[in-house]
């Protein structure tokens, strides 16, 4: 008679590990294997779920893990997809949002976008309420908003660059200003423009970014030079005329700052230099000497162990 087969059903299992390290290293490993389900429970602990049959090889892989392996009991707890891509217990999601660095970093990235989408229609709002209490004829804001939830790893479709593109022209050419419509991120827009997926606008009014500060007349400069010739110190002379440090070093040649030292600090050089000679003399001078005295240390033991080794083969032949 043949023999009755043993339903190989689905089960359940708690890998319980040794510590918060060793759970984490557990589950990125689980990912490659043929488990149907993993479930995080806690810092700890990780719901497996695999046939009956695999329960061998489960343990033989928690075990190289300092984890260990059991039947779980009761009933997997309700489930959320975490912001990490992990499965996670509800009764979990509390704590691990608040110490998983992904977690609080696309947590962080949402709530972003979500107060400028907030931001925005509140101002769109604003501005359509005192048209009305003005009684002009308002027209509806247009939305050129994308990817309005946030969605981590979104993609553009060719229709959403286009829009992104004719915002950019209509903005001549501001990054800054299309990105605040279109909620796209400037690093995105700027590669878009790179790989030629937009057309960058061209006009000759097209808008310039000015990182060019303050101009300052040569009075100012020469005013400046001067002062930190008498007072030696640019900090003292940015103090005085609030003009930044960059500034005053690119006006200050190094030439220029020794050119007319008094002769007391030149003398204050000299014999802070020299002292610094002497300085190294000395050290020279104390290794030479210990290093002396360490040779005639040695020589001594020489001197002592051939001595040693002669008596010893005085006292070989005597003995023989």
């Amino acid at each position: 008679m043949g023999q009755t087969r043993v339903k190989d059903e689905n089960t359940n299992y708690v890998i319980n590990s040794k510590n918060k390290f060793y759970a984490n290293e557990f589950r990125k490993a689980a990912q490659s294997r043929d488990f149907n389900k993993i479930v995080v429970l806690d810092s700890r602990k990780t719901c497996v779920t695999t046939i009956k049959s695999n329960l061998h090889n489960l343990r033989a892989f928690a075990n190289e893990f300092r984890s260990t392996c059991k039947q779980l009991k009761i009933a997997i707890p309700d489930t959320y997809i975490s912001h990490c891509n992990q499965t996670m217990s509800i009764d979990y999601r509390y704590v691990h949002e608040n110490s998983c660095e992904r977690c609080i970093e696309n947590k962080t990235a949402g709530e972003v976008k979500r107060k400028a989408v907030v931001k925005i229609n509140q101002e769109a709002h604003d501005i359509n309420e005192r048209n009305r209490l003005s009684e002009v004829t308002t027209t509806e804001i247009a939305d050129y908003r994308i990817n309005k939830s946030g969605t981590h790893n979104y993609r553009y479709s060719k229709d959403e660059k286009k829009l992104v593109e004719r915002l950019l022209h209509e903005n001549k050419g501001n990054v800054t200003e299309t990105c605040a419509m279109t909620l796209v991120d400037d690093n995105t827009i700027k590669r878009w423009l790179r790989r030629g997926d937009i057309k960058p606008y061209e006009g000759e009014d097209a808008y310039v970014k000015s990182n060019r500060g303050n101009e300052y007349s040569k009075e100012e400069k020469q005013e400046a030079i001067d002062l930190f010739h008498e007072l030696g110190s640019i900090h003292e002379v940015k103090k005085i005329t609030g003009i930044p440090d960059p500034t005053l070093h690119g006006w200050i040649r190094p030439e220029v700052k020794y050119e007319r030292l008094s002769i007391k600090e030149l003398n204050e050089k000299y014999e802070y230099y020299m002292n610094q000679a002497d300085m190294i003399d000395k050290i020279k001078t104390e290794k030479e000497s210990k290093r002396n005295q360490n040779l005639e240390k040695i020589s001594e033991l020489e001197d002592f162990l051939k001595t040693g080794m002669k008596q010893l083969e005085q006292l070989k032949q005597e003995i023989e």
